[in-house]
């Protein structure tokens, strides 16, 4: 049990029991005890306690020891797998995926230009009147925000509801 805890009640020691089956909150909440209708706030209270973070940590660290798998144990499963000739070449493709993600082989990148050349043109978007929000076409702006007309989109008609 944690140390750092002066009121620990049989149902957060539950909550935290649940918690490890399978990372749901709520689903844990329900499960040890607490009422359906205020579940999920109950399991976003809870989580952000320190004291059942620590014994959710406590408890995981438990079943890692128990049954004895390490980081070294799965990166070896993985590697043996996909040296495995008999898998599929979607399995084996899979582990290899798996362990270069853990060796930071492929890294998420988000190409902030169109096709090596920088932006010039953005979309605009204005809220009018309606509290719809629609696009400016390219067609109306010149690619900085204004219009051709000289506005920025945001005029009125003369009737006050905003449309062009």
């Amino acid at each position: 049990m944690t140390e750092n805890s002066e009121r620990w009640s049989p149902k957060m020691e539950a909550f935290c029991q649940e918690y490890i089956v399978d990372f749901n909150g709520t689903a844990a909440a329900k499960r040890a005890g607490y009422a359906d209708k205020g579940a999920g706030v109950q399991a976003t209270r809870l989580l952000k306690k320190d004291n059942i973070d620590s014994r959710i940590e406590e408890l995981l660290e438990d079943r890692r020891n128990r049954m004895r798998v390490t980081t070294d144990f799965v990166i070896g499963t993985l590697a043996q797998m996909a040296r495995n000739e008999r898998m599929s070449e979607n399995a084996r493709r899979g582990c290899l995926e798996l362990l270069g993600k853990y060796l930071g082989l492929f890294k998420d990148r988000v190409d902030h230009t169109t096709n090596g050349e920088a932006m010039t043109q953005l979309a605009v978007y204005h809220l009018p009147d309606n509290g719809r929000m629609t696009p400016s076409m390219p067609s109306e702006s010149n690619g900085n925000g204004i219009h051709s007309n000289g506005t920025n989109g945001h005029h009125r008609n003369g009737n006050g509801n905003g449309k062009h």
